[in-house]
């Protein structure tokens, strides 16, 4: 049970309990659990086993560094639109600008505008007019210019340039899932992945200047979007498995029962076995009665729901 569903079953519990000592004491129970669940969001601020996955583009936050740009991409230079030859930031800031009703083809520009010396030129890492170097890298197919100071490179099977030092040194292309994934470390391998949204805010990852984040079970979101969710929750909102490794929580639980004892249930749920599903290994198990907690008999997890 997380932190949000223990709040809401003790406001309905503190609502309709009545005086039954049944209900007082899964009262007091739950509310003490309300505070000993902001141990798993500390817990998960930490990597565990959820691995991010580079962004594409290269993008950083300009103000970061001493370079200009804006929000999305940090470089020396703004781009000439083709399709109303405005000055832009980038393609994002085109599009979202309150005056423009159409959307700016990023890889049609062909003329960039030097933020230093005022230059309209061709594309490129060195301004025409000056010779100032406006970009640390430069790529002729995204037409992506970036000064973020870290490693981009550019892969054909993606079509896109993303955050690495490139293909065959730290990233490969999964022709499965059709995206690039770090080398050596395992993924969970999904076709259509290149047409995944994000499992919480339902933006496509895919071209997300966002970095992403890809869950123990394959599911993927925005790291910003996990950062978020998991003050709360420790589970996939999708599959509902555990986000990371939490063996010293469910260690920690384990403690906690020992200690507690079955003397202190009341005696009409004592003897009670509950029929509980768990979200981890997908087994269905019967366990002693307990107000929260229920551990799987297979594989150790406490992420488990008792089944109405």
């Amino acid at each position: 049970m997380k932190r949000e569903e223990l709040e809401s079953a003790a406001a309905r519990q503190e609502d309709g309990a009545g005086g039954g000592a049944y209900a007082q004491q899964r009262l007091a129970y739950l509310q003490k659990n309300i505070v000993g669940t902001a141990w798993i969001v500390e817990s998960q601020g930490n990597d565990g086993d959820g691995r991010q996955r580079r962004n594409s583009d290269g993008n950083s936050d300009a103000s970061a560094t001493n370079t200009s740009g804006c929000r999305h991409y940090t470089r020396r230079a703004r781009l000439v639109a083709p399709c109303c030859d405005k000055t832009v930031e980038c393609h994002m800031c085109h599009d979202a600008a309150p005056d423009v009703d159409h959307k700016m083809d990023r890889r049609s520009v062909e003329l960039m505008e030097c933020s230093m010396c005022g230059h309209r030129g061709p594309m490129g890492e060195l301004c025409s007019g000056c010779g100032a170097r406006v970009a640390n890298y430069y790529c002729a197919v995204c037409k992506l210019l970036d000064s973020s100071g870290r490693n981009v490179y550019h892969c054909p099977l993606c079509n896109v340039c993303r955050v690495g030092k490139g293909l065959g040194i730290d990233y490969e292309h999964c022709m499965k899932c059709n995206t690039c994934v770090p080398m050596g470390k395992p993924h969970s391998c999904r076709p259509g992945t290149k047409d995944d949204v994000c499992v919480i805010c339902l933006e496509g990852l895919f071209s997300s200047t966002d970095a992403v984040r890809e869950l123990p079970c394959g599911h993927m979101l925005h790291a910003a979007c996990f950062t978020e969710y998991t003050r709360h929750r420790y589970s996939c909102p999708v599959c509902r498995k555990s986000m990371g490794d939490m063996t010293a929580y469910f260690a920690m639980i384990d403690r906690l029962l020992a200690a507690e004892g079955r003397e202190n249930l009341p005696a009409e749920v004592r003897d009670t076995v509950q029929k509980v599903r768990c979200h981890d290994c997908g087994g269905i198990f019967q366990a002693p009665f307990h107000w929260v907690y229920h551990k799987c008999t297979a594989c150790g997890s406490y992420n488990s729901t008792v089944e109405r």
